[in-house]
């Protein structure tokens, strides 16, 4: 408003409330967001308005998007062309990742994110990896994730190489997830060489994502499997 803004925009890159509980106050706007985006929020919508799906808070009301698109989809904001590109990965339903030529620059949501992409759909990971490796092909210098290290992202954000250290760490949770030791392994066990060099940033919440996401993934493709064969 002290900007003189009148109009906006809301781009809902994917499911989570952190990126769609807040569109109540945008409820006379345009939202745009995937139609898969739209169909999880409306078969979960009862338990997010109560806070029983990741628990409390709810978010009441819980307002959905109201442009829906399938495909990646050009459009034109405030003069700049943009590509809403689909990428099948993170969450159910998809995200949305936000291409701008003009500044070279790629919003990507939670479908990179640093330190640890939350891996709470263990059954896509293979998908999710390939999905992930396309934003590899994008003419981008500039990455930017919705959870990142804010000091890095004021003096130019990150690389392609950021998203490339995303797709090693589901690679390597997928290929280590049958060790003995698995469930007992850290961040650090897996993502030593990215840490070091300086492209991601750990802090320890993202050792608790980290157990997170070998409790899922050894679940679904060691203890899920061995139930069924």
């Amino acid at each position: 408003e002290k900007l003189g803004v009148e109009k906006f925009t809301v781009i809902n890159t994917h499911m989570d409330m952190d990126h769609t509980g807040g569109n109540a106050v945008f409820s006379d706007c345009t939202i745009i967001a995937l139609r898969g985006t739209y169909d999880a929020l409306v078969k979960y919508k009862p338990l997010i308005e109560k806070g029983e799906l990741w628990g409390p808070p709810g978010t009441n009301p819980l307002v959905l998007p109201n442009k829906l698109i399938e495909k990646d989809t050009e459009i034109t904001l405030a003069g700049f062309e943009l590509k809403l590109l689909r990428v099948d990965a993170h969450q159910e339903g998809g995200s949305l990742c936000v291409y701008i030529p003009a500044f070279r620059a790629v919003l990507v949501g939670d479908v990179a994110e640093d330190a640890a992409v939350f891996v709470n759909q263990p059954a896509g990971t293979k998908g999710y990896i390939a999905e992930t490796k396309r934003l590899l092909d994008l003419d981008v210098d500039y990455v930017f994730p919705a959870h990142g290290n804010p000091d890095l992202i004021a003096t130019g954000a990150y690389g392609k190489r950021f998203v490339a250290a995303c797709v090693a760490y589901q690679e390597r949770l997928f290929e280590r997830v049958n060790d003995p030791d698995f469930l007992d392994t850290e961040f650090v066990d897996f993502m030593a060489d990215y840490l070091k060099d300086g492209c991601l940033h750990f802090t320890e919440v993202y050792a608790g994502i980290h157990k997170a996401n070998a409790e899922n993934m050894y679940n679904h493709w060691v203890k899920q499997a061995e139930n069924h064969g």
